[in-house]
């Protein structure tokens, strides 16, 4: 399959000024690397990229066309055509069999690319992706043949003349029909690619995939590059392993999180280790006494707790976090133990208080040293839920007095404790 990827559209209302335009990062990668990757992953074979001539971008989107396999073929356009948004018919000699128009200022899903891919088009029609979805801002479109079409379905159906509302994303799967169209239209006007479907649309060789899919967007201004990067970051939450307690209760929360977080190095080389260090330093703020310090360290380290699965995600090559990886919940708990410890003892010295701690360490201690596996799988989803312990941490430290916020904070650490405790006496009974 080849496929055209026009970079000459109209990017004046990207917010990166000049040629660096192709190289946007978004959610941390360069704009064109999406669409290669995209292409790569749908199976196409063959790129050619419109391009103006003597662009600067050349040689960057060159190398990253390269990072996936593709040799890319360059048509250079002059000013004039481009101004036109005729630059495609630079690509009619090598266009003979269906091919894939692609502009770069819009980005779709993998799924998406590998569906308008298989999608059968011959030489006489044109395939669009059409947005339905009713969470997405939408404009009246009047289609012609609308074609429902799923990934898993070998054929799509045709439904023939309907209306339907959407958003025309823009890739095209074009015929060898498209370049007698853009011949008809005058020399004089701008290339629309509304007139082409509504021409074919007449003929009854228009086709639109309608898909409710939300992981696309059109890259113009600032505001569609955030868009661009949530729409990411919720494809990557879903994809990331975390507990379904904390994908329900903070799973917007992770979404809105990710791109910022995934634009610092230092979260990618240092992550486990730093979220760990922020969390001991903002609780021992606790050693302070004071009702105004322990409800921000509650805040921050709570805050800490409940984002450690992106931080997890994010570091996951470091030392650190492949230490932590099955204990991590248990090493934080130990941690706020001892520094609700130390905060009890400099305030009241040692007393009875000193017995339930060293009973919660040690227990903590030993179910990491013998790990247990709880069967009941609504009470282990609890067990290993984060956003459970940064809530529970968070009300702890809103208590006056430390030995409050420990017993407060020992309850949640002693009652694991005990149920795993009955887990492993069961084993040793029946063994």
């Amino acid at each position: 399959m080849k496929c055209v990827l026009d970079t000459t559209v109209n990017l004046k209302q990207l917010v990166t000024p000049g040629s660096e335009k192709l190289m946007l990062p978004v959610n941390g990668e360069p704009l064109v690397r999406h669409h290669f990757r995209a292409m790569s992953e749908a199976g196409v074979t063959s790129v050619f990229i419109l391009i103006e001539i003597e662009s600067p971008a050349r040689s960057a989107i060159a190398s990253e066309a390269m990072k996936f396999g593709f040799s890319p073929t360059f048509l250079e356009i002059e000013s004039d055509v481009i101004a036109n948004r005729k630059g495609i018919m630079a690509a009619e000699p090598y266009m003979k069999d269906p091919f894939i128009y692609w502009p770069v200022n819009r980005i779709i899903s993998d799924s998406l690319a590998r569906d308008i891919v298989k999608h059968p088009v011959n030489s006489h029609q044109i395939a669009a992706l059409l947005y339905t979805g009713k969470s997405h801002p939408q404009i009246s479109k009047n289609s012609i043949f609308k074609v429902e079409f799923k990934a898993d379905e070998k054929t799509a159906k045709r439904t023939g003349k309907e209306t339907t509302q959407g958003h025309d994303i823009g890739v095209y799967k074009c015929g060898a029909i498209i370049f007698k169209l853009i011949e008809k239209v005058s020399k004089d006007r701008p290339l629309s690619w509304n007139r082409i479907h509504a021409a074919l649309s007449r003929a009854g060789r228009s086709l639109v995939m309608t898909t409710t899919s939300d992981h696309w967007s059109l890259i113009e201004s600032k505001h569609d590059v955030d868009t661009m990067e949530r729409l990411q970051a919720g494809q990557t939450v879903g994809r990331i392993e975390i507990n379904e307690i904390d994908k329900k209760l903070l799973g917007g929360l992770y979404k809105a999180l990710l791109p910022p977080m995934l634009k610092l190095n230092i979260l990618h080389k240092q992550g486990a280790a730093l979220w760990v260090l922020i969390m001991i330093l903002a609780a021992s703020t606790l050693l302070l006494g004071k009702w105004l310090f322990a409800v921000m360290a509650g805040i921050i380290s709570a805050s800490v707790v409940i984002t450690y699965p992106l931080i997890e995600y994010m570091s996951d090559e470091e030392p650190v976090t492949q230490k932590l990886r099955e204990v991590t919940l248990p090493i934080l708990r130990i941690a706020i133990i001892v520094i609700l410890s130390l905060s009890c003892f400099q305030t009241y010295g040692l007393d009875l208080w000193a017995l339930m701690s060293i009973l919660l360490i040690g227990a903590e201690i030993f179910f990491i040293i013998k790990p247990i596996e709880i069967p009941d799988e609504k009470v282990q989803l609890m067990v290993s839920s984060y956003a459970i312990h940064g809530i529970w941490l968070f009300v702890s430290t809103l208590f006056v007095y430390p030995t409050l916020m420990l017993m407060t904070f020992g309850l949640l650490s002693i009652s694991i404790s005990i149920t795993k405790g009955q887990i492993f006496y069961r084993e040793m009974e029946r063994e």
